[in-house]
Order: structure tokens, then sequence, then C-alpha cells
């Protein structure tokens, strides 16, 4: 697997309010980039015996999808019900038909910051009687304590701010 230094090309930007976003757009015009994030997925996650993914919608279906395509595994996208290309989460809302019960989930986004978003997609796939056996992330921002939210959960993120 080639290393790649994601830092390098993930742009931090500032929003009017103050807010740090952190542009992930770089890595998908990098090849080595966006390569290295996936190689790390399926290293990660090769031996974990995984159903499914889930990923949250909208950013997380560009790491989700050649992950899973590449582990050979259904994509179930997660989004805000109501609520089209959010970036904050109320009520989450899946094809719930299509996930049976007993399935071991990898749950897939961009970024983790607060973890809401990750605990209640991880809440609505237990209340359908999933197991999930993992959370992902290519960016993880310590500093807004998902960690504390997400206690118990298997987190992995490949940078950390």
């Amino acid at each position: 697997m080639i290393e790649y230094d994601l830092k390098k090309v993930v742009r931090l930007e500032k929003r009017e309010d103050g807010e740090v976003i952190y542009n992930i757009s770089k890595i998908l015009r990098i090849p080595d980039a966006l390569g290295y994030c996936i190689d790390s997925m399926c290293d990660l996650y090769r031996d974990k015996k995984l159903d499914a993914v889930a990923c949250c919608y909208n950013r997380g279906v560009v790491f989700a999808t050649p992950f899973a395509y590449r582990m050979h595994l259904p994509l179930f996208l997660v989004r805000s019900e109501g609520i089209v290309d959010s970036d904050y989460s109320y009520d989450m809302a899946v094809n719930l038909d299509s996930i049976k019960p007993n399935k071991r989930i990898l749950i897939v986004d961009d970024l983790i910051a607060t973890g809401s978003t990750f605990k209640e997609t991880r809440d609505l796939l237990v209340a359908q009687g999933c197991v999930v056996v993992g959370m992902f992330a290519v960016i993880g921002l310590d500093y807004k304590q998902y960690e504390k939210t997400l206690s118990g959960n298997v987190i992995h993120t490949l940078i950390k701010y």
C-alpha cells in the first residue's frame, strides 16, 4: 500500500461564522490520496466478516462506494430524513426493508465531528437488529470529543485534528 500524508491535501477553510470546514475535494483529485484511503479501509476491515456497509449520505458515499465494491459488500445510504444534502443529522432514514437483522455493518463517512450522525445511524441499525462492527471516517475531529458520544464503539480515522 502506498503511504500518503492526507493532511497535505485536506484544505481547511473558515466559514463566515468562524466554523472550520475540512475540504476533502483534493483527496478526490489525487488518485494516490484516494487510493490510500480505500486501501487503508480494506486493510482495516478485510478480516472483520462484514455483511454490509452503511454510509452517511452524502460525502460518505465517496469513500464507502469504492470500499464496498472492492470488498464485494452491499451499500446502504443513510441520510437525514426530509433534508437533502444537509451537513447536519436530525431524523435519520434508511431503506430498512433492505437490511436484515444480525447483519454485521460498518458505518462510513468522510468526517466525524461530534459523533451525532454516527450515533443516530448506529441507533437506527441496532434498532433493526444489526450489529455495528465499526465506524470509519477519513477525518476525525478529536477536539469535538466524538469518542464520548460513541463510547464503546470501535472507531477508525486516517487523520485527526
